[in-house]
């Protein structure tokens, strides 16, 4: 038997702001069972919705679950934005930061990283690498190039910068990169 559409929209409607509180719909299934098997409309006292991770928090399991070499650059951004947090997060910043450095090989090894630019000189590029930086048009990259270009890449390009990252700021999060070249430059994506 179908189930009338007010109970579906109000299911609908309480999934959502189950995992907009909770960080996904973990606990959902759950939830709806105990409700629906007790008289009541709330379900017991002992059962309880645990809070979405905070970011701060999400940055300690990153660097606690996966091999930070691996991870990606937005990953990296995400842990050392995050460093004055806790005494746990600065360390997990201090690890990210000397995996950075040790993949640069002190200065002999150039880091790629994928970035869209936000605006461009021939001594300078100012780019977003992560996905929300992007999308809010934000730059998180400022690359100083090695020589000047001649034909810096237009805002929007798709970019592939290649240079050693000697710096941070955690607020508003930005990579200082020096020494930079542009290993690839892809076409600009349509206006979002």
């Amino acid at each position: 038997m179908a189930q009338p559409a007010a109970q579906v929209q109000a299911l609908d409607y309480g999934r959502k702001k189950y995992v907009r509180y909770h960080g996904s719909n973990e606990g959902w299934d759950q939830l709806v069972k105990e409700v629906t098997r007790s008289a009541s409309i709330l379900p017991s006292a002992e059962f309880t919705i645990r809070a979405a991770p905070n970011p701060a928090e999400i940055a300690l399991k990153t660097v606690q679950e996966h091999d930070i070499s691996a991870l990606p650059a937005s990953d990296w951004e995400l842990v050392l934005a995050q460093a004055s947090a806790s005494p746990a997060n600065k360390a997990a910043a201090d690890k990210v930061w000397a995996t950075i450095q040790a993949k640069q090989k002190p200065g002999n090894a150039k880091l790629k990283l994928h970035a869209k630019v936000i605006s461009s000189s021939g001594s300078e590029i100012l780019a977003a690498i992560s996905d929300e930086n992007q999308a809010v048009r934000r730059a998180d990259l400022k690359a100083t190039m090695h020589v000047p270009l001649p034909h810096p890449p237009m805002a929007g390009a798709i970019v592939d910068v290649a240079g050693v990252l000697f710096d941070y700021s955690s607020r508003p999060f930005v990579f200082y990169m020096t020494d930079a070249e542009l290993a690839a430059v892809f076409q600009p994506r349509p206006p979002d």
